[in-house]
């Protein structure tokens, strides 16, 4: 976005064509969202615009992230079977090692090199989207989704912009059905789509009925 943005801007420089330019700065405005939260910690008002997750993540996963930063691999249960302690247990125990065995220096010994403190793929590690593939087809019946049909983003944002990029074309129209998820209009606007507007409202027909409006 930024090279054809920047392109834009040259070429409409070029041609005295200011106003445009503005606009194309203008596109990508501070989410409302975020405003709606300075206001609240401005006023101490109650912030209802923005969620935030009620529960921290399980103890065993926090355990994981802290293994795999400091051993820089992934964490294998080499005693699964084992029936005189938990998984967790077992993480726990061998975090714990780690960092006793660090010494005074605090660096762990990282046998074989760092796999995980590096720069992820474009679309995502392939063991993780290996897991995201098998969640999918034993909870939704998925079947024939691969590892390569699959691309982690961060978070919902990054993911619609891939979407966009991905199948649109400057000029092309996008439906955004009402009401919409403020993040809708300005992604289309980003990569030159003219949004189109259509309001959902409640249906007047029996559920026997068609309607074709």
């Amino acid at each position: 976005y930024c090279f054809t943005t920047h392109q834009r801007m040259i070429d409409r420089a070029k041609n005295n064509d200011s106003g445009d330019v503005e606009d194309d700065l203008n596109v990508v405005q501070e989410s409302q969202i975020r405003k709606m939260t300075k206001l609240a910690i401005e006023y101490q008002a109650v912030n209802l615009s923005q969620g935030f997750p009620n529960e921290s993540p399980p103890w065993s996963m926090k355990l994981a992230l802290a293994h795999g930063v400091l051993s820089g691999r992934p964490y294998e249960d080499k005693d699964e079977e084992s029936e005189g302690s938990t998984a967790e247990e077992r993480l726990q125990s061998s975090l714990s090692n780690m960092i006793a065995s660090s010494g005074n220096g605090g660096e762990t010994a990282v046998a074989g090199g760092d796999q995980l403190n590096q720069y992820s793929p474009p679309c995502g590690r392939g063991d993780l989207r290996l897991s995201i593939a098998n969640y999918y087809k034993r909870f939704y019946n998925y079947g024939g989704v691969g590892v390569e049909d699959i691309t982690v983003t961060l978070g919902a944002t990054e993911a619609l912009a891939s979407a966009l990029r991905t199948i649109g074309r400057p000029g092309d129209k996008c439906v955004i059905f009402e009401p919409f998820h403020e993040l809708y209009p300005s992604q289309c606007k980003l990569f030159y789509l003219e949004p189109v507007y259509v309001t959902l409202r409640p249906s007047t027909s029996s559920a026997n009925e068609t309607n074709d409006d």
